[in-house]
């Protein structure tokens, strides 16, 4: 179990990166469903007019059925780091308990950050200054961020149906380990960065926006889609990882 108050970063995110390249030679089948969920969703944003998304329900509507759909692969993910169990096919099985339980508890983080807009809302509706508005919307962000991340061991105990898998224990298992699960999350992300800004570097000499716009569609649904095959995975690797170096108390809570 890992000392209190210390996690290993650098070597966790290096870790992360490797169970990336195990998924997808141990479960291809579900990487490419995946895949095809990606593609299709990011081509839907292009193809429904961006007025339907300025009504908040309906964006978080069409997040928590991408979401949805995932759910089997981010399930099985978490299941292969952990047991190692191999998830051949894709399966959407809406009705299993464990399926209900963690796409139930994905819709809290999109619901906890979108909270930092809803302030803003409210505050901007209260005729507050514009500093203030931004403040308290700050504020709201940076609490948000703080409850994501200390119920992060929660989806990797629901996915593998550890004992008492609940947010109130996954808070008091992460308790003191907040700013190493930040600082891993952080660090994790920058080669996503990297990767964004060269697919970006790579296209713009083709100088495509404006004169062939439906390439430029292609090469843009293209950049987000791959990102996003490896960002999903890599999330649920970290917290795979973290839940296996705090969890050793969640896997015998009960026992």
């Amino acid at each position: 179990m890992a000392e209190r108050g210390r996690l290993p970063i650098m070597r966790g995110v290096v870790l992360a990166y490797r169970d990336i390249g195990r998924v997808a030679r141990a479960m291809p089948r579900l990487v490419g469903a995946v895949l095809v969920i990606l593609l299709t969703f990011n081509l839907l944003e292009i193809v429904i007019p961006r007025f339907a998304f300025e009504w908040p329900l309906a964006e978080f509507a069409f997040g928590a059925a991408r979401v949805f759909l995932l759910t089997p692969f981010l399930i099985a993910v978490h299941r292969f780091i952990i047991l190692d169990e191999v998830t051949p096919h894709y399966t959407l099985a809406p009705r299993q308990k464990r399926f209900l339980r963690f796409f139930a508890w994905t819709l809290v983080p999109a619901l906890v950050l979108a909270a930092g807009g809803f302030v803003q809302t409210l505050l901007a509706a209260a005729g507050l200054p514009a500093r203030a508005v931004s403040l308290g919307g700050g504020v709201a962000l940076v609490v948000g961020l703080f409850v994501v991340l200390r119920l992060l061991i929660l989806f990797p105990a629901i996915a593998v149906d550890a004992p008492g898998a609940s947010a109130r224990n996954a808070f008091a298992d992460s308790k003191g380990f907040f700013w190493d699960m930040f600082f891993i999350c952080l660090v994790a992300m920058l080669p996503l960065v990297v990767l964004t800004m060269l697919l970006v570097v790579l296209e713009y000499p083709l100088e495509l926006r404006g004169t062939v716009p439906a390439l430029w569609t292609v090469l843009e649904v293209t950049d987000k889609t791959v990102v996003e095959l490896v960002a999903y995975p890599l999330y649920v690797a970290i917290a795979s990882l973290i839940f296996h170096a705090l969890g050793e108390q969640v896997l015998r809570r009960g026992s």
